[in-house]
């Protein structure tokens, strides 16, 4: 347990240092513990501490603040429920500040960004938000403190806008395109399990869906990059074809009047998006995306799948990069 005494010390210190008439360095408390460091940033003061570590021009590049939060990355995935809600609660108050101040974070000195003049505290609040990535874009009724910050049928502006300081920093954005690369796939992975050949996409499938829109909406509307093994961006025309086939998987049983025998394995399986490029190119990869999109449309359920993901991931990149 935290003690008020400690808490109350930081505090102070931040008073003083907001009063100042002259910029300096703001005070960093030392030897906070997790809950101590959780209950500072929630405080009436928490936001306005936050903003002056990420603004200030750190010699170490934000590092000593860095350390504040270098524990929260354990504790999110720690079997104590309390560890994972005080982890949980203080990336969500860290994700509600970048966002709410990220034009801000954005333009600290003539167009240098947080990520240009305090990358390795950029880090550390990209460490501190990835474990709770699904949870922001996801109905996760298992999330222990965090919750998205956006109501999850809209364009996830306040999601965008903190994702979007994220991506400043060169190390924190190819940690990004991790994080999303790997949600993506374990999305995939359960949706190979989720939709059932011969039965109708259980409500789980239909999330799992749309929380692959949201993501690659977000991602490419900020121009996230995935691992260097993958395209150059995240495309929702791509990840498009790659929920298609995991729909048509369902149904097809080998070629018919939509989908060619060329896109079939001897066995009358669908090849997968993956294979059809190495083996045909983009020219088939196109010609299979639309074929796919045409078996779909003849089943009123997978047509409306297939459209909400399309309707949701396009209306997420247009509407947060105007």
């Amino acid at each position: 347990m935290f003690t008020k005494a400690r808490i109350v010390i930081a505090m102070g210190i931040l008073a003083l240092s907001l009063g100042g008439c002259t910029p300096s360095a703001p005070d960093i408390p030392k030897d906070l513990s997790p809950n101590e460091v959780e209950a500072l940033t929630a405080s009436d003061n928490g936001k306005s501490f936050l903003k002056q570590i990420s603004v200030y021009h750190w010699d170490d590049q934000g590092a000593a603040a860095a350390e504040l939060f270098a524990w929260v990355p354990e504790w999110a995935g720690s079997s104590d429920p309390n560890r994972q809600e005080t982890a949980g609660q203080t990336a969500y108050t860290i994700a509600e500040f970048l966002s709410a101040e990220s034009a801000a974070l954005l333009n600290i000195e003539t167009d240098r960004t947080i990520g240009d003049v305090n990358p390795i505290l950029v880090s550390a609040y990209t460490d501190a938000i990835i474990p709770y990535l699904g949870q922001a874009v996801s109905n996760d009724s298992d999330a222990k403190g965090f919750k998205p910050l956006d109501p999850l049928d809209s364009s996830m502006r306040k999601t965008y806008s903190m994702l979007n300081v994220l991506n400043s920093d060169e190390t924190s954005s190819s940690k990004l395109g991790q994080a999303v690369f790997d949600l993506i796939e374990r999305n995939r992975k359960s949706l190979t399990v989720e939709l059932t050949p011969g039965t109708d996409a259980s409500e789980a499938a239909k999330a799992s869906v749309l929380e692959v829109a949201r993501l690659v909406g977000l991602a490419s509307a900020i121009g996230i990059r995935p691992p260097d093994a993958e395209p150059l961006s995240f495309d929702i025309g791509v990840e498009q074809t790659e929920i298609d086939y995991l729909l048509a998987r369902t149904s097809v049983s080998g070629p018919n009047n939509d989908i060619t025998s060329q896109f079939f394995t001897s066995d009358g399986s669908l090849k997968p998006p993956g294979v059809v490029r190495t083996q045909l190119g983009e020219a088939g990869w196109e010609q299979y995306s639309g074929m796919l999109s045409r078996y779909l449309s003849r089943s009123k359920g997978q047509k409306e799948i297939s459209n909400s993901f399309a309707h949701t991931a396009e209306t997420i990149a247009k509407e947060n990069n105007r």
